[in-house]
């Protein structure tokens, strides 16, 4: 049977005008009398002969081989992006987000692809109105839309707010499958067609192609949607993954935002792998909390791997592996407790972000096992992560330690997930007996093995309640309990790593309070205990410590000896922790000779690099990269280079805010070197502009006596730089902020 298209009888189509046009084709609106209703009429004048008399007419004729000849030589393979191509297309998609081909014909001597008539505009780059949960309505059915086409082995490759149109009740529909293809087309996906703005990284440099290109696609247009700007700054930006954070009214949950920085990701492998999961990602994300339960994200996450990225026969193992979001100690009862105990949102929606990263490690770390024809059970790194978090959000929800704990520095100091797909082994350095018992354990339950895991779960509860600001004071008495009470537990255990790891936290302890003498006899014999079992990475730690104090002590030859044993110890097995070396060597530097200090901000500079480069590897927040910044400005105005130094520590509090928004002792200590850098350049405006943000949330948090030590502060600051008549105002602010409020300093304090 010949196979020719239609012609379609010009009096068909009535009140034809032209609505749009692209590079290939034109659009008119018009209406259909045949089908009576509004259309869309998209007529290229490009389409050949082989196109509209098909290859059995042509081939009767003679002409067939030498007609396509004159194609190939002359159209090249932009010719295989015809309108009849794109109607077959999308023929084989029926999905109410999904433009539908009504009918296909020859019109006027060119092909006419008939359409619904969009009537409600189309989308642009701006931010949507209303609600954000509107929004992600929206955004969840473009997104059903394009799994729709997966589904149907279509790629679409050129996925932008131009190509999505709305009808006249509001619902999106996406369009324009000019560029699509089909997935077993190899000869068309071999081509790089599409829009370079919205190109995966992979895609701009021709190395990968598949339905990820889409997503990544997807989730910028979707970025736009919420916040109304693409989700990078700049190249180095998106090269780095680094997606802008911009906020957007409305108390719309962090969760979402980190679903769509995941989609961000410069590895591919490190992106969500298919539509279905992201969409259940995003919907779990946007849930009302008295829905939001991890192990249904587990589920939707193991199961859309099982489906997207292995083969159909490991469909088996995602009964298996559905579960892994049980294995960590975290849902919404525990989030509104904590937002209760902190009186602050920041930090739940922090853990609910590194929560929400560590399952979707585990669900493919789960599958990566089973397909090996290994065990489903936690990797070591991850069930040591799994009792860091674990203990976490023990010391948070200790109601006496809050004075001591500096919340935003105990969860930024919780590692990466990711990472643990690289270093499924790296737990921490344990000696390989107890590691492996540990591993073992970490899938039981907690209250019938004690041994070990309480050896670990002591340990986890200190790294969590000491994890505060460098620049800050420690510690208290729950400390030092908990130090000796993990000390004594060694001993029972006759565990020589932890014996060491104990004396470690004691020596820490020690330097905080200004102890420096002990602090150096314990954290030396903790060094030489930890090294005798191997456990280098405690070793160099405990050699960081000494760092800091013999810079303390102005003792630079012993400041460079301690850091470069703690460089060696940890540069074959813990590459990544060498950035934080680098900061604690250039900040004790700082005590040392002009030349000395002017070194320890070449390594304060390193660090920050290091730090921005293995958030481009593992994504996820950037405190990591605020502390290092934050620790460069502190250098920088050391050293008198004011100017980089205000900006460094702009951008430090601009990174911190990210995560944690409000008053942290990290934006106070920010303000600081930002008001100390704007006094000596001379910005006495701006200045005082930062002197509020130093003082008015102390005196609003009932903080009476900071609030006065700030006053003094201040003052001594403008003295400083030979200011006196201001330094005095603020005296005498400060004096007489006490005597006013005397009355209420005891409740205060």
């Amino acid at each position: 049977m010949v196979n020719v298209l239609q012609v379609f009888d010009p009096d068909r189509f009535q009140d034809v005008n032209r609505i749009g046009a692209g590079n290939n084709a034109t659009v008119f609106s018009a209406w259909d009398r045949d089908l009576e209703r509004p259309v869309a009429l998209k007529i290229s004048m490009e389409d050949t002969l082989l196109d509209i008399l098909g290859n059995e007419r042509l081939a009767d004729l003679g002409i067939a081989a030498g007609l396509q000849q004159f194609i190939d030589e002359v159209g090249g393979r932009e010719h295989r992006y015809t309108l009849l191509r794109e109607a077959r297309l999308l023929a084989r998609v029926h999905h109410p987000n999904v433009v539908a081909a009504l009918d296909v014909g020859v019109l006027d001597g060119s092909i006419a692809l008939v359409m619904p008539l969009m009537s409600g505009g189309v989308l642009d780059g701006e931010a949507r109105d209303g609600t954000w949960q509107h929004v992600l309505e929206l955004a969840l059915a473009i997104g059903e839309g394009l799994a729709a086409l997966h589904e149907a082995r279509i790629l679409h490759r050129d996925v932008k707010p131009n190509n999505v149109l709305f009808d006249g009740r509001g619902r999106p529909h996406i369009t324009d499958l000019g560029l699509a293809c089909s997935l077993d087309d190899d000869e068309a996906m071999a081509d790089w067609p599409g829009t370079r703005d919205y190109m995966a990284p992979e895609t701009r440099a021709r190395s990968h192609r598949d339905q990820r290109d889409d997503l990544y696609a997807y989730c910028i247009v979707v970025f736009q949607m919420f916040y109304g700007h693409m989700p990078f700054a700049s190249k180095a930006a998106r090269v780095a993954g680094r997606v802008s954070q911009i906020v957007r009214p409305g108390d719309m949950p962090a969760a979402v935002r980190e679903v769509l920085v995941c989609g961000l990701h410069p590895a591919a492998e490190r992106r969500w792998p298919d539509m279905p999961t992201l969409l259940a990602a995003m919907r779990h994300a946007g849930a009302p909390e008295t829905r939001r339960h991890w192990p249904w994200l587990a589920a939707s996450v193991t199961a859309a791997f099982a489906v997207g990225v292995f083969t159909s026969s490991t469909l088996v193992w995602a009964d298996a592996c559905d579960d892994v979001a049980s294995e960590i100690a975290w849902d919404q009862s525990l989030a509104r407790e904590l937002r209760r105990t902190l009186g602050s949102r920041s930090a739940s929606d922090a853990l609910d972000s590194w929560a929400a990263r560590w399952v979707a490690m585990r669900g493919q770390e789960c599958h990566a096992a089973k397909r090996a024809g290994g065990a489903p059970v936690p990797s070591p790194c991850a069930a040591r992560l799994q009792s860091r978090f674990d203990a976490t959000i023990r010391v948070l929800l200790d109601e006496p330690a809050q004075g001591a704990v500096n919340y935003t520095k105990v969860i930024s100091d919780l590692p990466p997930p990711e990472r643990c797909l690289d270093e499924p082994n790296l737990a921490s350095d344990t000696p390989r007996s107890e590691l492996r018992e540990f591993s073992s354990l970490a899938a039981l339950d907690r209250g019938t093995t004690p041994g070990m895991l309480e050896l670990r779960d002591r340990d986890d509860e200190l790294a969590a309640l000491l994890s505060i600001d460098e620049f800050g004071e420690c510690c208290g008495e729950p400390a030092h309990v908990k130090q000796a009470e993990y000390l004594a537990l060694a001993w029972v255990h006759q565990s020589a790593y932890d014996i060491a790891r104990a004396m470690y936290w004691g020596g820490l302890i020690h330097r905080r309070e200004h102890d420096l003498d002990e602090a150096q006899r314990v954290l030396i014999s903790a060094f030489e205990r930890a090294t005798a079992v191997g456990a280098n990475e405690l070793g160099a730690e405990a050699m960081l410590e000494l760092t800091m104090i013999a810079g303390q002590r102005g003792q630079i030859a012993s400041v460079d000896a301690y850091a470069l044993l703690a460089r060696g110890l940890l540069a074959r097995t813990r590459a990544d922790r060498v950035a934080e070396v680098l900061r604690v060597h250039g900040l004790a530097l700082l005590s040392g000779t002009q030349a000395d200090q002017d070194r320890g901000v070449e390594f304060l500079e390193q660090s920050v690099s290091m730090y921005e480069a293995k958030h481009a590897r593992y994504g996820g927040p950037r405190e990591d990269i605020a502390t290092a910044t934050h620790a460069l400005a502190h250098g920088l105005l050391v050293v008198g280079r004011n100017e980089q130094a205000l900006d460094a520590a702009q951008n430090s509090l601009d990174l911190h805010v990210e995560a944690f928004i409000g008053w942290t002792p990290q934006t106070h200590q920010l303000h600081r070197l930002i008001f100390e850098a704007q006094v000596k350049l001379g910005l006495l405006r701006e200045a005082a502009e930062t002197r509020e943000a130093l003082i008015q949330p102390l005196f609003d948090a009932g903080s009476v006596a900071a609030g006065i030590d700030e006053c003094e502060w201040i003052a001594g600051t403008y003295a400083q730089e030979g200011d006196t008549t201001v330094a005095e105002e603020w005296r005498i602010k400060g004096r007489r902020a006490a005597e006013l409020l005397k009355p209420d300093m005891p409740d205060a304090l």
